[in-house]
């Protein structure tokens, strides 16, 4: 089956790109402003298979490596504690305790609103 998705909490930053911020040093840019004031909570999901290698990612320690058959299950933590997991189809030799970088593609990348768990329609702006 597939693991669920990872999910993070946070807010909106609307200066600028618009782009997510949660605990730690997270940033994550998105396709477009979720119609949402500034400051209410949001919950970002990404889905472990979208997740890739990036300089400009979030930053997360390993704690598993798990090779499964044709993919690399990781799974690690962000630096405000919270877990996600990534599934890679490449051979990547992560080491356990080493921080790696995580992001998606902006469109792959799921937001809901914090409190009512209602997802938000991506509308790009005009």
């Amino acid at each position: 089956g597939s693991p669920a998705m990872n999910l993070l909490k946070g807010g909106i930053a609307t200066d600028g790109s618009p782009s997510f911020r949660g605990a730690g040093e997270i940033s994550v840019p998105l396709a477009a402003t979720p119609s949402i004031s500034n400051g209410e909570p949001v919950v970002l999901g990404i889905r472990p298979e979208h997740l890739r290698l990036s300089d400009a990612g979030i930053p997360v320690t390993v704690a598993v490596v798990e090779p499964t058959g044709s993919e690399v299950q990781l799974i690690g933590r962000t630096e405000g504690g919270e877990e996600i997991v990534a599934n890679f189809r490449e051979r990547h030799s992560f080491t356990p305790g080493e921080t790696v970088r995580l992001s998606a593609e902006p469109g792959l990348i799921h937001l809901f609103h914090g409190e009512t768990g209602k997802r938000f329609e991506m509308r790009t702006r005009p």
